[in-house]
Formats: C-alpha cells, sequence, structure tokens
C-alpha cells in the first residue's frame, strides 16, 4: 500500500509540474498555443446581426459585454510583442467578456468573440479573433442568486434557448476574450494618421451577433511609433442608461441587500467607478436620488452612452534620419557619413560621422595630400582634383565619398642584366683567292665576319674594319666582305680588326598614365634602354694582322714530278691566339722530264696532264691567256715553220705553238686533272712526208682540203692524192732535212708557257728535253734508220738501158729546170714527173 500511494504521489507531483510549467509558458491561456487571431472564421462572421444590449432575454439579440480596465486584477490595454505564425510583430491587446445573454448555455465549445475594426476612411473591413479566457459570468448573471459561490439557482435545461432569466438561469462560461490587434496592419508605416471603429462580434452556436463597441471609460494614450494610440468613445462615454427596470440602487458592487430603492428606467447616469473583481464589471454611478452618492448596478443593466469605440494613431513626434525622435515642429538633424576611400582597392582609408541640421547649409572637403599614407609612407592624394560637397541639408542622411591615389615615385631603376659577360667576340676573318667566273682574273676576297659574342643589353659603335696602308681601309658595323685585285695586296699587311661598346646595365623606364598636377598615380612600364654613362660603358677590341705573300700572277718554273704548293689564303678564328690556319693549292705535272727517240720521228705535244688539288676543293681554275699558251719547240719541218713563227714575249725558239685547255677531269679526294694539247692537230703525207695542220678535230673532208691547199701553196706542186696519216694529231714531227740543225745523239729542250692556271693566276714555265739516235733519211754511211737510195758498194751488170737522143736530152733539160723546190731538201714535190719523163724518153 505504501508502494502505491507513493507511485500515485508521484504522478500526481508530476502532472501537477508539468501543468506549471505549461502555465508560465502560456500564463494566460494555458495551452491555448494553437491560438491565432488570424484563425477568422469567416462563414460565422459574415452572417452576423445586430445585437442590443437593449434587447429581452427571450429575444435571442440580448448582447452584452465589456472591456476591462487596468485594475481588480484585469488587465487592460496594452502594446505586446508576439508571434502568430508571422513573426514577432506588436499587437493592441486589450481583454473584456462578452455573451448572448439569456440565448442558450454558453460553454468552451460553442462560441467564438470577433473584433472587427472598419476603417472611416477607406471604409476597409478587418477582423480578428479573440483569445478565449476561462472567465465564468454565470454566477454574475444569476436571477434570484442564493449564494455568493456554488452552483446557479435554478439552472436551463441544456436544449433551453432565449428564456428569460427569471425563468432559468444559464450558464456562462468561458465568457472571456483577450484581443489581439496587429498594429503594423492598422497603421502600415507607423507614421500615417488614422482611425478604425471599434465592433465586437459574438457567435454562440449557430448564432452570431455583433455590436458597436462603446467603452464607458477612457483609456490612457499609448505610444507606438511616432506617435499615439487612443481608444475612445467619445466625450460623452461616461453617460449611462439605465436599460433596466426595477434594478435596485446597490450600495456596493455585487450587494444583496435591498433597499427598496430603485434606478430610473431609461434615465442617465454618470460613470464614477467600476468594479472588476468578477467576470462581469459593476459599475458605480452618481446618484441624483441619493444625493450624489455612488450606486451600483451590473453591466447587463447599463447601455453605454458615447459613440462607437475608435481605435486611432496620431503621429505625435518624427523620427529623424539619424534616428533620434523630435517633435512633429521641430528640424531634425541628419547623419553625414564621410568617407575617405583608395580609389584603386575601394579599401577605406577613413570615415567619419558628423550631425546637420536640415534646412542648414553644409561644405565638405577632402583631407590634403599626405594625411592618409600607405604602408610604403607613399601620400594619397585626392582625386580627381576638385572633389567638394556643398548644399543645403536635405531631410534624410547624407553619405559623401572622396576618393584618394597613391602618390607613387618613379619606379624607374638602373638593373644589370642577368648573366651579362664581358666583352666578346665570335666569328672570323680570313683572306682567299677566288674566282668568280671560269677563265677570268682570281680576286681576293677579304672577310670579317666577327661578331659579337658576349651577353650585353646593348653594344655600340660596332666596327669591323679590314685595312692595309695605303690601299684601303674599309668599316662596317656589320659583317662584311670586300674584293680587291690581288695585285693590290700582293705580299702587303691587311690588318682585321673587331671592336664594340658595350653595357650590361641598363634602365627600366615607366611612364606616368594618371597623372595629376605634380602626382602620378599610375607607373607604366614603358621599356628598357641602355646605360650609356661612363661607369657602366666598357669597350672589347681585338685584332690580327696577315700578310698576303702569294705569288699571284708569277711566272712559276715547273718540275716534273714535284708537287707544288702555292698560298692561296689563310683564316683565324677571332678572338682567340691561335695559329692562323692557311689554305694551299698544289701542282704536280707526272710527266717524264726527257723523251728518247729511236730516230727522227714525233714528238707528243702535251703528254700527261697537270694534277691540281686545292684545300678550298675546289676544281681547275683558270684564265687562259692565248699570249701566255705556247709550245716552244727547237725546230719544225719546213712546211711548218712559217705558220708557227715565234711572235710572243718568250724567245726560247724561233717557233710557237699555240696551246690550250683540252679538259679537266676530277679525280679522287678533290683532285683535278687539266689536260692541254695544241690548238692544231699534225698530218703528213704518206708519201712524201710532206707536215701541215689544220684546227683541231677538224672532219676527214676539211683535213684533206687543208693538205691540198698547203701542198700546192707551199710546194707549187699539184696535189696528188696521197694518203694522210690517220692517228692522233696531236703530235708534231720532226725536221728531217739535211738543212736542220737536229742532230741524232744529241739533247735539245722545247719549252712550254701555261697561262693563267691556278687561283694564283701563274704562268707556269717547264722545259721538256728530247733526243733521237738515228737520222730518219740519207746516207747508210750516216747509219739512217731508213735508206730509200743503198749506195752500191760491188760491181753491178745493168741489163736494161736508156738511150737518149741529143733531141730528147734538151727536152729533159727543160723538164728538170722547171721542177719545184725539193721536199726535205731531196724529195721532189712533182707527182706527176715520171709520167711526163715517160713521154719523152721509154723508162721499160
Amino acid at each position: 500500500m505504501m508502494k502505491k500511494a507513493i507511485s500515485y504521489i508521484t504522478v500526481v507531483f508530476s502532472l501537477f509540474a508539468l501543468w506549471f510549467a505549461l502555465w508560465l509558458a502560456f500564463p494566460e491561456n494555458g495551452l491555448a498555443n494553437s491560438y491565432s487571431p488570424y484563425d477568422v472564421k469567416m462563414s460565422d462572421v459574415n452572417k452576423r446581426t445586430k445585437g442590443d444590449r437593449s434587447a429581452t432575454f427571450e429575444s435571442g439579440k440580448k448582447m452584452v459585454y465589456d472591456v476591462y480596465m487596468q485594475r481588480d486584477g484585469k488587465e487592460g490595454w496594452s502594446i505586446k510583442r508576439r508571434d502568430f505564425g508571422k513573426g514577432s510583430r506588436q499587437y493592441l491587446t486589450f481583454t473584456g467578456w462578452s455573451a448572448v445573454i439569456g440565448h442558450r448555455h454558453h460553454t468552451e465549445n460553442n462560441q467564438d468573440t470577433y473584433i472587427w475594426l472598419k476603417n472611416i476612411r477607406t471604409g476597409e473591413d478587418k477582423f480578428y479573433k479573440a483569445e478565449q479566457l476561462n472567465f465564468n459570468a454565470s454566477k454574475d448573471m444569476e436571477f434570484n442568486r442564493q449564494s455568493q459561490t456554488g452552483d446557479i439557482w435554478n439552472p436551463c435545461a441544456n436544449s433551453a434557448r432565449n428564456q428569460n432569466n427569471a425563468t432559468c438561469n444559464m450558464y456562462y462560461e468561458h465568457v472571456g476574450f483577450r484581443a489581439h490587434v496587429p498594429l503594423d496592419e492598422l497603421f502600415k508605416d507607423g507614421e500615417n494618421n488614422s482611425d478604425w471603429q471599434l465592433r465586437i462580434v459574438k457567435r454562440v452556436g449557430s448564432t452570431v451577433l455583433y455590436d458597436e463597441l462603446r467603452l464607458p471609460f477612457e483609456f490612457e494614450n499609448l505610444s507606438w511609433g511616432n506617435g499615439e494610440i487612443s481608444l475612445s468613445s467619445g466625450i460623452n462615454a461616461q453617460q449611462l442608461r439605465m436599460i433596466g427596470n426595477g434594478v435596485i440602487r446597490r450600495i456596493e458592487p455585487r450587494g444583496t441587500t435591498n433597499s427598496g430603492n430603485y434606478f430610473d428606467y431609461n434615465r442617465f447616469y454618470q460613470r464614477v467607478n467600476q468594479d472588476q473583481k468578477s467576470t462581469v464589471v459593476w459599475y458605480g454611478v452618481s446618484s441624483p436620488h441619493d444625493s450624489g452618492r455612488t450606486r451600483w448596478a451590473a453591466s447587463s443593466y447599463w447601455a453605454f452612452g458615447g459613440t462607437i469605440a475608435t481605435l486611432s494613431y496620431q503621429v505625435t513626434k518624427k523620427v529623424c534620419p539619424d534616428g533620434s525622435i523630435v517633435n512633429i515642429n521641430q528640424r531634425c538633424t541628419v547623419d553625414v557619413t564621410i568617407t575617405h576611400k583608395d580609389y584603386a582597392t575601394g579599401k577605406i582609408l577613413m570615415q567619419t560621422k558628423v550631425k546637420s541640421t536640415v534646412g542648414n547649409s553644409y561644405s565638405y572637403a577632402p583631407e590634403k595630400a599626405g594625411f592618409f599614407k600607405d604602408s610604403n609612407g607613399n601620400p594619397f592624394v585626392a582625386s580627381p582634383e576638385g572633389q567638394k560637397y556643398e548644399g543645403t541639408t536635405p531631410n534624410n542622411n547624407m553619405n559623401f565619398t572622396f576618393t584618394y591615389k597613391v602618390s607613387l615615385p618613379n619606379p624607374s631603376s638602373i638593373e644589370e642584366l642577368d648573366g651579362a659577360t664581358e666583352g666578346k667576340a665570335q666569328g672570323e676573318v680570313s683572306w682567299r683567292l677566288q674566282k668568280i667566273k671560269e677563265n677570268n682574273p682570281s680576286e681576293t676576297l677579304l672577310v670579317n665576319s666577327a661578331t659579337v659574342a658576349g651577353l650585353h643589353f646593348d653594344v655600340q659603335n660596332v666596327e669591323n674594319r679590314i685595312y692595309s696602308a695605303n690601299v684601303f681601309n674599309n668599316v662596317e658595323d656589320e659583317p662584311f666582305s670586300t674584293k680587291l685585285q690581288p695585285l693590290d695586296v700582293k705580299k702587303r699587311d691587311v690588318l682585321f680588326s673587331f671592336s664594340y661598346e658595350y653595357t650590361n646595365h641598363f634602365r627600366r623606364n615607366y611612364t606616368c598614365t594618371d597623372q595629376q598636377g605634380q602626382h602620378c598615380f599610375e607607373w607604366i612600364y614603358k621599356d628598357s634602354t641602355p646605360v650609356w654613362d661612363k661607369e657602366y660603358k666598357k669597350s672589347f677590341q681585338w685584332e690580327e694582322t696577315f700578310n698576303l705573300d702569294y705569288p699571284y700572277n708569277e711566272t712559276y718554273n715547273l718540275e716534273f714530278g714535284t708537287d707544288h704548293r702555292f698560298l692561296i689564303g689563310q683564316t683565324v678564328e677571332v678572338g682567340s691566339k691561335g695559329e692562323k690556319e692557311s689554305y694551299y693549292e698544289s701542282l704536280k705535272l707526272n710527266d717524264q722530264r726527257m723523251i728518247t727517240l729511236l730516230t727522227q720521228s714525233w714528238l707528243p705535244i702535251f703528254d700527261k696532264p697537270i694534277e691540281y688539288k686545292s684545300d678550298f676543293g675546289e676544281p681547275f681554275p683558270y684564265n687562259i691567256d692565248e699570249d701566255f699558251m705556247f709550245l716552244y719547240p727547237v725546230d719544225l719541218d719546213e712546211s711548218i715553220q712559217k705558220k708557227y713563227q715565234n711572235k710572243t714575249a718568250y724567245a726560247y725558239t724561233e717557233y710557237a705553238i699555240p696551246l690550250e685547255l683540252i679538259e679537266i677531269q676530277e679525280g679522287e679526294a678533290n683532285q683535278y686533272k687539266a689536260y692541254f694539247g695544241a690548238k692544231d692537230d699534225f698530218f703528213i703525207l704518206d708519201k712524201t712526208g710532206f707536215q701541215f695542220s689544220v684546227p683541231r678535230k677538224s672532219s676527214k673532208e676539211d683535213i684533206k682540203k687543208q693538205a691540198k691547199l698547203e701542198y700546192e701553196s707551199i710546194t707549187k706542186s699539184k696535189f696528188s692524192n696521197e694518203n694522210i696519216t690517220t692517228f692522233d694529231g696531236q703530235r708534231y714531227y720532226l725536221p728531217v732535212d739535211p738543212k736542220s740543225f737536229l742532230n741524232r745523239e744529241r739533247q735539245y729542250k722545247n719549252h712550254y708557257v701555261l697561262g693563267k692556271l691556278t687561283l694564283n693566276d701563274l704562268t707556269l714555265d717547264f722545259g721538256k728535253e728530247f733526243a733521237f739516235q738515228k737520222y730518219l733519211l740519207g746516207s747508210v754511211y750516216d747509219d739512217v734508220y731508213v735508206n730509200e737510195q743503198p749506195e752500191s758498194t760491188l760491181n753491178v751488170s745493168y741489163t736494161h738501158a736508156v738511150e737518149i737522143k741529143d733531141s730528147q736530152k734538151n727536152l729533159i733539160l727543160e723538164l728538170v729546170q722547171d721542177q719545184p723546190q725539193l721536199l726535205h731538201s731531196f724529195r721532189t714535190s712533182d707527182g706527176d714527173l715520171y709520167e711526163r719523163l715517160s713521154n719523152i724518153i721509154s723508162l721499160e
């Protein structure tokens, strides 16, 4: 039993604690947290009809209400901040009670109370549901009350409707209300004057009545916004009219003594007091029946005088732009916010606030240059110029912004090029002999290809020079070459030099793109320029001298089988101190110096080629000069002596056979072979041994024509169509004429002159020796090679004889006397002599 009792007590205590907590949270309406003033059931409100406090109990229209003052434990009207689902808002709050007297029992669930407001100016209607309060007016309204507490006397049946309280009494439970009227919906901006008339709407069951809300007292004005809210029924509000018959003038509220004294029906009395200790208000009036003493009666017996209660808002003050509140007729002050801002970044340098009175003049200017400084100590300058704000202060806060820019020093600076070096050059200088065109004189090419190799910011006064005293002095500001006649600089010193000035320092130049007076706010990189001040300028100098000791245009005696080398060029790397590199050309004649013949036969014009090689890898260079291209033979056959008479500058022999370059062949390793020969081919007639020449590579027909022409011109004899030797014509035949000074077993030298050859345009001079062992023709006693008429050494018996008569003798003598010049001093050139002689005598 003890445990059960403890459990019961614990449960009861827990429930009480929960109720107490809820009561603290909702001290006025318990758990009515679902209440909202906006929960208006318009279907009920729309079917409202006019109620009347003066109506009878049986009419069903006797609507009675009271609004409480702040007294006797009842709330008066106030402004409270509440949140009914639309955010925290301010609501005008007042409490009271209302009921439809005699109509039916009032319970918690069969009634609602609404506050109806109508805008006097616009006619707009607004309805707000009042919060239900657990106020009970049953005892206050009880007829024939038998006690102060307890149940009412003679309660009506639940189904009873519209009953006089003398017949039965109705229960009036939960008839209290607390109105919540959102002020911001009535007075939207809190600044405009506005008036709303108030009515009260009461639903009990399906009956919906309304009545004008009248107040028999004055509420004190409430401050809200920039003004005051008042709720009043006018100047006659405290005039109460008695609407009940036989209403006792009670000496005290809810008194029970019956003095037999009654208020006069329909008479007005002056309200002087009221009692709100219970639900229904008891009003005390000044009773003229009782010498002005206060007499009391319940609210249900009184009709309130005055006019319909009007909720008014009157602006009495104004909020100034700076937030201060002043009387409506006072001048406001405004906040003036002055912002000093960095134009570039938007950063606020300083912000100040001052006051200015509406209507007064104002004038504001920026701070002086240097008042603000950046992190580097650079001054801020107001920009743009002329910033100033002046005028008459308006009725609103003002914001003024002054912008500033940082005055920046010129950032131009002198810097050294990263990785810069001392003066240095690259390239090479050189000279060389060259031929631009075949068969043209050589020229000397001088090249100075020196360039700057050092890493510098800039260079100036670059000077590539090639110089030879009293000859030339060529200077360029870049690599160049020059061409000269080889003889102009032969065996002379030629100076090659390269110099320049340089700087490894540069100035980074900036230009001002945003300038204001002496201040610059933005510097933009423009360019970098070299610094040529004395302390930063340096120089570089290099030179080299060549002696052009080449044998140009000289006559050179060529030795057989010897490699002859001739200087044709030199080069040296710029900046180095190494040896010069020299280049040569070489000539070699791989031929025999001496030719020994068996007899007086032929000699080759040019037997072996001249071999040529150049360090430049060029083909055999030549500049053929016909005045220097001859073979000078020791002696020639009488038939061609006149044709090849020596008329040249060289007096080696009496004869000169013109030579020419026939062919150049490329060999191995850039070696070339030059083949030379006579301009003419040489031939002989096979019977007479007559020697003649024709231009090289003439046709057979032309050779034959030339043979006939020369034979008949020289011998004065008719050409007898002899055969012509058909072998190579690049050979000539030694003379066999006994008048020739050539003797057997003696050495003779033919001379050659070849010019101009090689890059040095050399004239080659060399001799080639020859000898023969036997004479070709002659007496047997001379040990000849061919004895055409051997001499008899024995007695010979002639079996044939020719008889010559005297008459024939003269003819023969005449024939002999008419004979032309003998060939080789012994051979007739008349090929018809035998035929003509046989016509004189018989040779058979």
